[in-house]
């Protein structure tokens, strides 16, 4: 009885340190999995960045492009405002004198 107790404690001591040290490799294992998850989730958010970045300039370009034109237009308007004041200036300077050849031409024909 005395040699089943001890190869008994034997067996049990060496299921223990065989769990210990399985389990411990088993966690290194799956610690170097949640690594390897992590980086490849690291990677896809980087890759999706890029793509968004790549997006995103894509849009700043057109956005750049359509001021560019809005600015030129805006200038179109702004010299012909400054034409349509002129020629209402000219307008009524060619009215002044109107008058005064009207005038004239009264005088005369009186």
């Amino acid at each position: 009885m005395g040699l089943e107790v001890i190869i008994g404690g034997l067996v049990a001591a060496a299921t223990t340190i065989g769990a210990y040290f399985g389990g411990k490799r088993t966690g290194r294992s799956g610690e170097v999995q949640i690594a390897a998850d992590t980086v490849a989730l690291l990677q896809a958010s980087i890759a999706e960045l890029e793509r968004q970045s790549v997006e995103l300039k894509a849009q700043t370009k057109a956005k750049d492009t359509v001021i560019i034109d809005l600015q030129a237009r805006v200038e179109m308007l702004e010299s012909l405002i400054t034409q349509r004041a002129e020629v209402d200036e000219l307008h009524k300077e060619v009215k002044v004198i109107h008058g005064k050849v009207d005038l004239l031409v009264g005088m005369i024909q009186s």
